[in-house]
């Protein structure tokens, strides 16, 4: 009996040292000497303090939670007030020429092409895997329906964005469908904030896209410039040969049958601004 009772004694006096042991590290690790939190429970509790109505804020609590933002902000490099102000980016008197425009496969629609060219819409099907004669009939800077949301037609963006580079990786693409890619990106980006736009020629053996290509863009885009590597490379490298020669602050990669709709820049880049770090 009487061990029994020591061995008891024993596991209670056990259990209480423990729990006293694990109360102290509790403390300690939660707060410091002067009774403030410490730095990791700080940042932890940042994302709560977020929430809190300013009416329940005292002056000293709104200093604080002041200088919270403002480390955040040089941490993420993330703009927290905007100094520069807001900007209406559309251009509206090009979506007024563009809705005005009439012909084949204007405002987005379909174009059937006359029977009469069914033989040479079928060759150059199989050799580009659409109907790339379609294509040709319809002009380069064709016009597109705005199928944005009424309330992003009318958002506004930051008034100071960086400039960006557009880079198109492209193998034997057809004649139309990648001029009509550079030149939707141009037409449909304000000016100041499109730098270039680069057409990198991943050994195509197609001759349009050799001297013709070189001649038409240098007539014609003078935004534009080709690049041309010396043995086929591959999506990935040709993207990054682009991303070695771009000069803009951001680099935006398109396909080279693609179009870019209205206003399609602003957006991007400002989302860039708010935040140098994401990638999308």
């Amino acid at each position: 009996m009487r061990l029994r009772r020591n061995l008891i004694w024993w596991l209670k006096l056990g259990i209480g040292l423990f729990m006293f042991l694990a109360g102290i590290y509790i403390i300690t690790r939660h707060t410091q000497p002067d009774g403030h939190p410490t730095k990791r429970s700080e940042e932890r509790a940042l994302p709560l303090q977020e929430h809190i109505p300013a009416a329940h804020l005292d002056d000293n609590k709104n200093n604080i939670l002041e200088k919270q933002i403002a480390d955040i902000s040089l941490k993420t490099n993330v703009p927290m007030h905007d100094q520069e102000g807001s900007k209406d980016w559309n251009d509206y008197a090009l979506i007024a020429a563009e809705a005005r425009q009439t012909g084949p496969g204007e405002q987005g629609q379909a174009y059937i092409l006359p029977s009469n060219l069914a033989a040479e819409r079928d060759q150059l099907y199989r050799v580009n895997g659409f109907n790339a004669r379609a294509s040709d009939d319809i002009a380069l800077n064709r016009s597109l329906q705005d199928l944005r949301h009424p309330k992003c037609r009318d958002k506004k963006y930051l008034a100071k964005l960086p400039r960006a580079s557009v880079i198109v990786p492209f193998h034997n693409e057809h004649w139309s469908t990648l001029l009509r890619t550079a030149v939707s990106a141009i037409n449909r980006a304000p000016e100041s904030l499109l730098l270039e736009v680069i057409l990198v020629d991943d050994a195509s053996t197609k001759g349009f896209l050799k001297t013709k290509l070189d001649d038409y863009v240098r007539a014609n885009l003078p935004k534009v410039r080709v690049l041309r590597l010396a043995q086929r490379s591959g999506l990935i490298r040709a993207r990054l040969a682009g991303a070695r020669a771009a000069q803009g602050e951001v680099l935006i990669f398109l396909d080279s049958h693609t179009e870019c709709t209205t206003n399609w820049l602003p957006p991007l880049l400002g989302e860039v601004e708010r935040s140098r770090t994401d990638l999308f």
